[in-house]
C-alpha cells in the first residue's frame, strides 16, 4: 500500500517520462526518411519460450532479492509466434511460513515495476508500497510482476495524440477520426517491424502471470493490485481459479468496467457537495449547490461557448473544454485529495463568469503528445459488453460529465487484439476477496465495488469515507489498524472459516477535505 504521494509519482511522474520518451520516437517515425531503430525492442527473445533465468539482484541491507525474465509467446494463439521477455522480481521472505507468496500487479495498463523502486528496500521503509513490501516479507514471497507491453522495452510501441484547434470548443466526434487515424499509423508501423499486436490482451497478460507462478514453483498465490491491477486479479480469478489463494484488491475495476461510468463520476460530485454544505459560508461559495453549478455552466456553454484571453492566445470554450478541465486535476492529479480540494473553487469561479483558469487549460488542448498502444491494446481486448454501454450512454449524469470514453469509442473497431467472450465478463467467485474502495474515486466509482460484492459470496468491501483513487494508500497512512486488518485476511486459514468471520470494518474514515476557499487566491 503506497502512499498517495508515492501512488501518484509512480502512476503519473513514470507516465509522464514514458510518454515524453514515446513522444521523442513518434517524431523519429513520422518524419520522412526516418524510423524507428529495432534495437528499440529488447524485450524480443531469442530464447524459446519457458526459456526462464533468475538472478541475484543485490540490495545492500535489504532482503533476498531475485531478477527474473522470463520468455513466453508474444501470441499464444499462434503458431509461428516470436518470443518476448517478461521481467520481474522476486523479494523473499526473511522467515518462511509456508503462506502463499503476495504477486504485486501494476495498474494502468502500464505501470513498470523497474530496478530504481526495487533498490529502495535498501533499509526498512517507512510506510508507502515498499513499507508494506517489508512487512508482507517478514513471513511469505512477494513478486513483482511486470506487464507485457509495459516499460522501456516495449518504447516504439505507442501513437501520437493530435491536440485540437484552439479557437474551436473541443469536439469529441471531430476528434475521433484523427485518434482513430494515429492509431491505425502506430498499428500499421508495429506490424511492419514484425511486433504481433494481436497478443497484447488480457487473455495473454493472464496466462503470462500463471507462467510466472508456475516457473517459480507456487502452487497458489495472493493477488495484490488496484485499479487495472484489480481488473487484471479478476481475469487471473475468472480464467485460473484453483491456483488463486486470496485476493487484496483497490480502485476495484470489474472485467466489464474498463469504460468508465458518467453516473459513477457524477454521483461523487454529489458526495462532494455534501462535504461542502456544513462550510459553505466559510469557504465563501455561492448559495448554489455544486451540481447545480455544474449544470449552470454546462447549458450556459452549449447555448453560447465562451472566448477568453490567456496570454496572447485567444481560446473558445465549450462545454466539452469546461467537463476535461473539471476532471483533469487542479495542480496535481486528479486523484490526490489536494486537486480535489481545488475543484468545488474551479467550478464557482466558472459559474460567476471568471474564466481565468479555465483559458488556461483550454489553452493547452492544442498540445501534440504520445500515448503507449499497450494500454489500449489490453482495454479494447476487454472491450464492453452492449448492456454496459447501452447503460453509461444513457446515464443521466452523462450530460453533465461528458464524454468519458472517446478514445476507446475511436479505437475499440479498428484494435488487432481479441475480444474476450461475453461469458467471461461477470466474474462469479467465493474465492475470499478483499476490497478497498474510496467513496471519492474519480476513476473507479465505489459503485463498481459494490456491484462486483453481488456476484462474490466470500468477499469484503471497506468504504474509505473520504478516499480516492488512491484510497488504500491513503487509510494506511492515516489509520494504523489498517494494516492489522489486511493482515488478519493474509493470514486467515479459509479452509474451514468464511471472510465473515474474521469481523473486519465495513467502513473507515479520513479526516475532512479542507477546500480551497474563493478568497485565497493562491489556490
Amino acid at each position: 500500500m503506497t502512499s498517495e504521494s508515492t501512488f501518484v509519482r509512480q502512476n503519473m511522474g513514470a507516465r509522464m517520462r514514458l510518454q515524453i520518451y514515446l513522444f521523442l520516437i513518434c517524431i523519429l517515425a513520422t518524419v520522412r526518411g526516418l524510423a524507428i531503430d529495432v534495437t528499440l525492442l529488447p524485450a524480443h527473445s531469442d530464447q524459446p519460450a519457458g526459456a526462464f533465468d533468475m538472478i541475484d539482484f543485490v540490495i545492500q541491507d535489504g532482503p533476498e532479492t531475485k531478477k527474473f525474465r522470463l520468455s513466453v509467446p508474444e501470441n499464444r494463439a499462434s503458431e509461428s509466434s516470436r518470443h518476448i521477455r517478461l521481467y520481474g522480481y522476486q523479494i523473499k521472505a526473511r522467515k518462511p511460513s509456508g503462506y502463499a507468496p503476495i504477486f504485486l500487479l501494476g495498474g494502468g495498463p502500464g505501470q513498470f515495476f523497474g530496478d530504481k523502486l526495487i533498490e529502495r528496500l535498501n533499509h526498512k521503509p517507512t510506510g508507502g508500497m515498499l513499507g508494506e513490501v517489508w512487512e508482507f516479507a517478514e513471513t511469505r514471497d512477494v513478486v513483482f510482476v511486470n506487464q507485457r507491453g509495459a516499460g522501456p522495452a516495449f518504447m516504439s510501441m505507442m501513437f501520437m495524440t493530435l491536440g485540437a484547434p484552439v479557437g474551436e470548443p473541443y469536439d469529441h466526434d471531430a476528434m475521433k477520426g484523427r485518434i482513430q487515424e494515429n492509431y491505425k499509423m502506430a498499428i500499421d508501423r508495429c506490424a511492419q517491424q514484425g511486433i504481433d499486436l494481436a497478443g497484447y490482451d488480457i487473455m495473454n497478460v493472464a496466462a503470462d502471470l500463471d507462467d510466472v507462478r508456475e516457473k517459480l514453483g507456487y502452487e497458489k498465490i495472493v493477488l495484490y493490485g488496484g485499479s487495472f491491477g484489480s481488473q487484471w486479479a479478476f481475469c487471473y480469478m475468472q480464467k485460473y481459479p484453483d491456483h488463486v489463494d486470496r485476493a487484496v484488491l483497490s480502485g476495484i475495476e470489474p472485467i466489464d468496467h474498463g469504460w468508465d461510468s458518467p453516473q459513477g463520476i457524477w454521483n461523487v460530485i454529489k458526495r462532494l457537495e455534501k462535504r461542502i454544505a456544513p462550510d459553505r459560508d466559510k469557504l465563501g461559495f455561492p448559495e448554489v449547490s455544486l451540481t447545480d453549478a455544474i449544470e449552470s455552466i454546462v447549458k450556459r456553454l452549449e447555448s453560447q461557448p465562451v472566448r477568453a484571453k490567456t496570454g496572447k492566445t485567444e481560446v473558445v470554450i465549450g462545454p466539452a473544454d469546461f467537463q476535461r478541465a473539471m476532471l483533469g486535476g487542479h495542480g496535481a492529479h486528479r486523484e490526490t485529495h489536494e486537486s480535489i480540494a481545488k475543484m468545488p473553487k474551479f467550478v464557482y469561479e466558472i459559474y460567476m463568469e471568471n474564466y481565468t483558469v479555465l483559458a488556461a487549460k483550454a489553452a493547452r488542448k492544442n498540445s501534440v503528445g504520445a500515448s503507449p498502444l499497450q494500454a489500449y491494446l489490453i482495454d479494447n481486448s476487454l472491450d464492453i459488453s452492449e448492456v454496459r454501454l447501452s447503460r453509461i450512454d444513457n446515464e443521466p449524469g452523462r450530460r453533465w460529465i461528458g464524454e468519458l470514453n472517446a478514445t476507446y469509442k475511436a479505437t475499440r473497431d479498428v484494435t488487432p487484439t481479441p475480444v474476450i467472450p461475453e461469458s467471461f465478463r461477470i466474474l462469479k467467485t467465493d474465492l475470499p476477496v478483499l476490497m478497498v474502495q474510496g467513496d471519492l474515486d474519480m476513476s473507479t466509482p465505489f459503485e463498481n465495488a459494490k456491484e462486483q460484492m453481488e456476484f462474490s459470496s466470500n468477499a469484503h468491501l471497506i468504504r474509505i469515507h473520504g478516499g480516492t483513487h488512491a484510497a488504500i494508500m491513503q487509510i494506511a497512512k492515516h489509520d494504523p489498524s489498517f494494516h492489522d486488518h489486511v493482515m488478519r485476511f493474509l493470514d486467515a486459514d479459509f479452509s474451514n472459516q468464511t471472510i465473515a468471520s474474521l469481523k473486519l470494518p465495513d467502513e473507515l474514515k479520513l479526516p475532512p477535505i479542507e477546500f480551497a476557499a474563493m478568497h485565497n487566491p493562491e489556490d
